[in-house]
């Protein structure tokens, strides 16, 4: 898709695009806060190098191919999902925001509004918070190993309108999309 190629512009696609570039600021952040990992020093760091280059360049070439903007950003894809965290990703990703105006420099700022917003709506809502006992329900019964009662938990969240996303850190909930 280029300049020339007529957009349909609906809500459902800036919903998706918000959602997409949430998720971009939240992978710069983990590899902005990504050390030079330990398998850099077993070829990765070669990898991440030449992974780095091919993804500037083909940015740069998509770009000046009459603006073919869906294929540039493609390759920041391509950098953002790279497994190894590291710095240096970060660094190549500002380098490409220049021309997509992002601002992923303050991706910090922008996603503590965001929870900061989300934070004072949830305040006052009685289903949010009773998703929230719920989803704590929900962790001590996956610690007692009690996977049916945790399923069931996550139905009842469920049924209050809102989704359990499972990560890393531990689960939060969200609510889902009308």
């Amino acid at each position: 898709m280029n300049y020339n190629t007529k957009m349909n512009f609906t809500f459902e696609s800036l919903k998706t695009s918000r959602k997409s570039v949430i998720n971009l600021r939240k992978l710069y952040l983990e590899h902005l806060n990504g050390k030079k990992d330990k398998d850099c020093e077993n070829g990765k760091n070669d990898d991440i190098d030449m992974i780095i280059e091919e993804c500037i360049n083909e940015f740069e070439k998509s770009v000046l191919d009459n603006l073919n903007m869906a294929r540039a950003i493609s390759y920041v894809w391509k950098l953002a999902k790279y497994e190894v965290k590291d710095e240096r990703i970060a660094k190549a990703m500002l380098r490409l925001d220049e021309i997509m105006g992002i601002d992923l420099i303050n991706s910090d700022k922008y996603l503590n509004e965001i929870k900061e917003k989300e934070e004072n709506i949830n305040i006052n809502d009685e289903k949010y918070i009773e998703a929230q006992k719920l989803l704590e329900e929900r962790k001590n019964a996956k610690e007692n190993r009690e996977y049916d009662k945790a399923d069931i938990l996550r139905d009842k969240i469920s049924n209050l309108g809102f989704v359990v996303i499972d990560e890393k850190q531990g689960s939060r909930i969200e609510r889902k999309e009308n």
